[in-house]
């Protein structure tokens, strides 16, 4: 194939552009650039974080048709790679399956299960035409303060690196099995991002600080072997055939620059055969010819654009054979040919409308309870109050006990995420409560924890309001923190919302025993409300499944989740993580009573 490709064709495939969908027509989603894939000869396109339609999978089965059509004209008719955010099951999408994001299932330690979730998206972002998800997040994320922590497993690569290659094997069908559904992976973020340093951070004008995301790595290239490298090995090993090129850099050199990572280790001292993908507008389409010569001369394959695939393309064209040598796209374009070829785009049937049907299944929602009951942790029960009892009064308080949108968190219909989350099936933690309990009258609820006097059990829900990336990062992850302001013109909401002091004073107030709920992408500093509680439970983000937490604090289902995030005992301990020497957390990695 690539002998028979003209430049131009070449160079096209290095790009991924984004569909930029403006809004939604008549006839579903508009498709603006589909135009650039027959002119520009594109390698890929993709479904952005906030792009605008009317979601649903029958309209992007529409979508991803026209660009398939559109690419099956062009004179070699090199099938398109259409890519998705699907980080926690096809969740960017209306009506589809919202699994717990990546901390939960490393708190279960369930690789078996890991798979079975990566097939289960697999099979719904499949049926609407995608072939592309941008997961899993081989990143072993040591601050939780980043707003990425979620996205992580967990902080150690012996946990990191098992289901790392249990996702791979999940969404590409057992490393390309016999005719499945296969759904080409994209591992991310290579590399150390899980470890760059707080104050580092390249986002201080959206947030109001320099945090921790796309920040700095200025731990030795010994600990980043150690530490960062094993799940990036471990998806190779499993079959991966993209890796997602991070926004950090290692001392200070941008990932996206650094040959000696992405061109020697990971490609030859690794054997990676795959293509290197940079993330979005990393690499942005008004680049100099010098800087789009450096990032391609150090490895990067294909080129993830939110506009200006024409200009790109026409720098890289132009600078070929000059300061970008032939052979260097001929491997680049090799790649991802060779990509496409294992993942079977080529002669691929197209999907129709009759395979939707999988979307949000009830088989995949039951995947979804199973592994949200093996995710949550016990972190305390005196006085033996949990499991609840099915006859009690229980009184339910806090805005993360009832909202499908703040239980599911970011990259959830959108981006960021939000409030509401109307078009995600399933169940909140308490309508799933009063399914279980004996009578649905007995479980109550109110958002502030007012009128609870008179139950039998308060059950208090703290919650973080949904955010992604950067937009999560904290100076400290603290339920009692007053709302943190954002600038205006940041897309980035308030993650604390100052409400967590009346919530817990009005259920103190109500003389009951209480239970103390934890809907959160991280572990939290808590160690204020341990005296006021008797249990404690880490719930994290549960997504569709509220019935998953329900039916472990009633007793359905035994608590079997531990740790995958060292707990931090103050601010003066953050960050925490079991590799750090002398760390000394409230609860430790791997912690989490089972009785």
């Amino acid at each position: 194939m690539l002998a028979k490709m003209t430049l131009a064709e070449k160079v096209g495939q290095m790009v991924m552009a984004d569909i930029s969908v403006p809004s939604a027509t008549p006839n579903g989603p508009a498709s603006p650039n589909l135009p650039d894939v027959s002119s520009l000869f594109l390698g890929g396109v993709l479904a952005s974080g906030n792009d605008g339609n009317t979601n649903k999978p029958s309209d992007w089965l529409t979508t991803t048709t026209q660009y398939r059509s559109a690419a099956a004209g062009t004179r070699l008719a090199i099938p398109l790679l259409f890519g998705i955010d699907a980080v926690h099951g096809n969740a960017k999408v209306d009506g589809a399956t919202v699994f717990p994001h990546s901390i939960a299932l490393g708190a279960t330690r369930d690789g078996a299960l890991v798979q079975q979730i990566a097939a289960a998206t697999a099979a719904e972002v499949s049926a609407m035409g995608f072939t592309m998800t941008f997961a899993p997040d081989a990143d072993v994320g040591q601050d939780e303060r980043w707003g990425r922590t979620y996205e992580s497993f967990g902080e150690d690569p012996t946990l990191v690196s098992p289901l790392v290659g249990s996702a791979i094997s999940g969404f590409q069908n057992g490393c390309w099995g016999s005719g499945g559904t296969m759904l080409l992976g994209a591992v991310k973020h290579a590399i150390g991002a899980g470890g760059t340093a707080w104050g580092t951070g390249t986002q201080a004008p959206q947030t109001g600080f320099a945090g921790v995301d796309r920040g700095n790595v200025t731990i030795d290239e010994a600990t980043i072997r150690a530490v960062h490298l094993p799940p990036f090995k471990a998806a190779i090993d499993a079959g991966a055939m993209s890796i997602l090129v991070s926004y950090s850099s290692i001392g200070g050199t941008p990932m996206i620059n650094d040959s000696h990572w992405i061109t020697d280790i990971l490609k030859t001292e690794l054997g990676f055969r795959g293509f290197m993908l940079s993330d979005w507008d990393a690499l942005p389409s008004s680049s100099s010819a010098a800087q789009v010569a450096t990032a391609i001369n150090a490895g990067l394959d294909m080129i993830m654009l939110s506009q200006g695939a024409s200009t790109f393309i026409n720098t890289v064209t132009s600078a070929v054979p000059g300061s970008i040598p032939q052979a260097r796209i001929d491997d680049a374009v090799t790649r991802i040919l060779r990509a496409k070829y294992v993942a079977g785009l080529f002669g691929q049937a197209t999907p129709t409308s009759g395979g939707l049907s999988v979307v949000g299944s009830a088989a995949h929602l039951k995947l979804a309870s199973q592994a949200v009951s093996e995710s949550l942790v016990l972190l305390q029960n005196n006085n033996k109050r949990l499991p609840l009892s099915k006859s009690a009064h229980v009184a339910v308080a806090g805005l993360g006990g009832n909202d499908m949108g703040v239980q599911s968190g970011g990259w959830t219909l959108s981006w960021q995420g939000g409030p509401g989350g109307a078009g995600i099936p399933g169940t909140t933690i308490f309508q799933a409560m009063q399914n279980v309990a004996t009578s649905s009258s007995l479980v109550t609820y109110t958002a502030d924890g007012s009128g609870a006097k008179g139950a039998d059990v308060g059950v208090v829900v703290l919650y973080e309001n949904p955010y992604a990336e950067y937009c999560g990062d904290v100076t400290d992850p603290n339920f009692t923190s007053a709302a943190v302001t954002r600038p205006q013109y940041s897309p980035c909401g308030d993650v604390y919302d100052g409400k967590a002091a009346t919530i817990v004073s009005n259920m103190k107030g109500a003389g009951i025993p209480l239970v103390l709920v934890l809907v959160s992408g991280r572990p939290m500093r808590i160690e204020s409300y341990l005296s006021s509680f008797d249990a404690v439970v880490e719930a994290w983000l549960p997504g569709s499944a509220g019935d998953g937490v329900a039916n472990v604090l009633y007793g359905n289902a035994s608590f079997s989740g531990v740790l995958p995030k060292s707990w931090p005992k103050d601010s003066t301990t953050l960050p925490i993580s079991s590799l750090q020497s002398g760390s000394s957390p409230l609860f430790a990695f791997g912690f989490g009573l089972t009785k």
